[in-house]
């Protein structure tokens, strides 16, 4: 079915939040957002999949199953937590879920939505609860809308940084007077692009870059 009025409102809303996001870990906090009001949950964390890169540091939102609360929040980066998050399929779990065990808190449920952008897997977001999970297909339909335009901020900032690294590379060619080094890379490139024998230029040598 399609989506009510509150929840299009909403994905509305969220859509202009990941308009001014500029880092993934904003995009990432704007879920966990989204998602707690959304759902009712009362609270939220980030498991991070991001084992050989520097993992996004996100902490945790509202109550988490917390009996030493430094203790929990360093068990979501422990490699042991990523394997079993990573291969857990259920998505819904209680007392047997890893990020809930040795807890004085049995009672927490925990509903996780995996956060990706094409073959890259970020990692979970995971929302906690106090009551029985009664997520049906109308709010699962959201969260997977929800997942899809977070994947698309996400692909957005990752193609800004790549622009924006290349932009402060012809910046530093430029300071280090390595232009003509450019010039003659960015000719081949175009050769190849467009299946050119050859691409003439010419640069004056009184230019000062």
């Amino acid at each position: 079915g399609t989506l009510s009025d509150l929840e299009s409102t909403l994905l509305f809303e969220t859509s202009k939040a990941f308009f001014s996001a500029r880092t993934q870990k904003d995009v990432v906090e704007i879920v966990m957002r989204t998602g707690m009001n959304f759902l009712g949950a009362a609270g939220a964390s980030f498991t991070s999949f991001e084992e050989w890169k520097s993992p996004l540091s996100i902490g945790s939102m509202g109550e988490v199953p917390s009996g030493a609360y430094d203790e929990w929040l360093s068990r979501l980066s422990h490699p042991a937590t990523r394997q079993a998050c990573r291969k857990c399929r259920s998505r819904e779990a209680e007392a047997g879920c890893i990020l809930n065990q040795e807890i004085s808190n049995p009672y927490l449920k925990v509903f996780c939505l995996p956060i990706s952008e094409g073959q890259r897997e970020y990692g979970l977001i995971n929302f906690f609860f106090h009551f029985p999970l009664a997520i049906g297909e109308s709010k699962r339909k959201f969260l997977r809308t929800l997942s899809d335009h977070s994947e698309s901020a996400l692909r957005s900032i990752r193609l800004w940084e790549r622009g924006n690294s290349v932009f402060q590379n012809l910046e530093s060619s430029i300071a280090r007077k390595d232009f003509s080094f450019y010039l003659a890379d960015l000719s081949k490139k175009i050769a190849n692009e467009f299946h050119f024998k050859s691409v003439f230029y010419w640069a004056p040598e009184n230019t000062e870059y």
